[in-house]
């Protein structure tokens, strides 16, 4: 092979890191938080682009050899075949037919790097932490990731698994800023529980229980005084607005809403469930196809009306569940749930059976962000670093499997 793969995959996530930089640097979008992240998605898919045709190119090469994919591929690009002609025949915006066919063959081009190629989870593992400093250190200067909450990862790293030594100790000293920076939301402040929760109460391998102990006492002190006084600090992030707002607007024997972002996510399902009851069955089982817009024109939210020229036509439904109906129908939602319950039981394996800190995090972090679908379905489709993350996930629960096997044989004889 004429390039590295590893090196190659490493210089892509770092142009993938710079590609969320430039629209910030360059003021893309007018402070418009959603335009900026419109500009550096495209920005990320033309840079990265030679990188997919590189990958196919790998697959195909030499022609005459044997080409195999697994089974559920084979299913998927059916199903995948069959949307295409049906985005033809309901005359959807071909640009957005286009996005979305890339967006759908993003899981393909990563199973291909880590199934078709020399692609080596070592390595990997040991570019792993270069990806968080680089992440925390664009979280501090307030860059949005589109390798969304990538960043709570050098949280927990910081607080469970930093070893004393320079790099470490650069972690710890920027902490405050990156927790800062990183809780943009009422998702992010729960999602970063989790992860604290599962070292304390699930984690054997990595923090002995000395460790918890003391990460329990020493920094909660820490937290606790920090909070204090820094209490003007920590009432400007995103996530405690956010969640004040939502408590404070939020009537839940009622089960009514008063914060936009709620209230349009229910008027997205809401709108999605009006245009299904009045679809044919066709539609119904296999969706409106490829580049399906929604009218969502008497929305609410602001935001929603700041960053979309037409809401007669808007792309993104945030819940994950109304998305995948609304576009690829009840096969879709099935092929959604399908994948969901792979990969919570391949985290799961994983996570019983790793001490390596990068499989350990990179199984956490497809857990969240799969959970995160269920709200903001955008940041799983399209989340690069998720979908490498996933299938070094899969080939490592495999590779247990096959470990586990041999060692019961081994017992037998």
């Amino acid at each position: 092979m004429s390039l590295k793969i590893n090196n190659v995959v490493f210089y892509i996530i770092v142009i993938c890191f710079i590609s969320m930089a430039i629209p910030h640097f360059l003021n893309l979008g007018d402070e418009n938080v959603f335009l900026k992240d419109f500009y550096a998605k495209r920005i990320m898919i033309i840079l990265t682009l030679p990188f997919y045709l590189y990958l196919i190119l790998l697959f195909l090469i030499p022609i005459n050899d044997h080409k195999s994919i697994s089974k559920s591929f084979v299913l998927y690009f059916v199903i995948g075949f069959i949307q295409f002609f049906n985005s033809i025949f309901l005359k959807n915006k071909l640009s957005l037919i286009a996005l979305d066919i890339f967006i759908v063959c993003l899981p393909f081009f990563f199973y291909i790097l880590v199934y078709k190629t020399n692609f080596n989870i070592d390595t990997y593992k040991n570019k792993f932490f270069t990806f968080i400093i680089i992440a925390s250190f664009l979280i501090i200067l307030d860059v949005k990731l589109q390798f969304s909450y990538f960043s709570l990862l050098a949280i927990v790293y910081a607080i469970f698994l930093t070893k004393f030594n320079l790099q470490g100790i650069l972690l710890i000293a920027t902490l405050p800023l990156i927790v800062m920076n990183s809780l943009i939301g009422k998702s992010s402040l729960i999602m970063l529980a989790v992860l604290i929760l599962y070292f304390f109460l699930f984690d054997k391998k990595l923090v002995s229980p000395q460790k918890k102990i003391y990460i329990a006492i020493v920094p909660t002190v820490l937290i606790v005084v920090g909070s204090i006084f820094f209490w003007n600090k920590i009432e400007t992030t995103g996530a405690y607005r956010n969640t004040v707002y939502f408590l404070k607007n939020t009537d839940f024997k009622e089960f009514k809403f008063k914060d936009m972002s709620t209230g349009h996510r229910i008027f997205e399902g809401q709108r999605v469930l009006e245009e299904f009851g009045k679809s044919n069955t066709y539609i119904k089982i296999f969706g409106n196809g490829f580049g399906a817009t929604i009218d969502l024109s008497d929305t609410k939210d602001v935001a929603v009306q700041a960053s979309n020229n037409d809401l007669t036509n808007v792309r993104h439904i945030h819940i994950g569940f109304f998305a995948v109906l609304y576009r690829y129908g009840l096969i879709g939602l099935l092929v959604y749930f399908l994948f969901i319950r792979k990969m919570i039981k391949s985290c799961s394996y994983v996570l019983k059976r790793s001490d390596n800190y990068a499989i350990v995090l990179g199984a956490l972090y497809v857990i969240i962000i799969i959970f995160d679908s269920f709200i903001t379905f955008p940041h799983m489709m399209s989340n690069i670093m998720f979908w490498l993350i996933v299938f070094v996930i899969l080939h490592e629960s495999e590779r247990f499997k096959r470990v586990s096997v041999l060692s019961k044989s081994d017992y037998k004889y």
